[in-house]
């Protein structure tokens, strides 16, 4: 899993609120146990783009669908160490890492 050129990385301690990532949509969440680094990747109208975990702790996909099915997202936010997609159907991607790469 390579990090494209362009990118931002967002390390622990930094937040990111400079993308709109809503109405995304989910296209798949890839993790690589032996790199512990995991892909997320989503597109828009405009283009595909890949958020991506390094140094990854744990990850928790939920697909409960509480609020019905969706492959959209409501909301992308990151936290200290923490990025978190919650899903237009109710559901949250968790992922625990050191640091994201996010697109500019």
């Amino acid at each position: 899993m390579q990090v494209p050129n362009g990118r931002r990385v967002v390390t622990q301690g930094s937040t990111f609120t400079s993308m709109d990532f809503h109405d995304a949509t989910l296209l798949s969440v890839e993790f690589d146990w032996a790199t512990g680094s995991a892909v997320v990747l989503l597109s828009n109208a405009v283009s595909t783009f890949a958020l991506v975990a390094k140094e990854v702790l744990e990850v928790r996909v939920s697909r409960q669908q509480p609020w019905g099915p969706s492959v959209s997202v409501n909301s992308l936010s990151v936290a200290p160490g923490e990025l978190t997609i919650e899903m237009q159907s109710g559901d949250a991607i968790v992922i625990a890492a050191q640091s994201f790469v996010l697109p500019e």
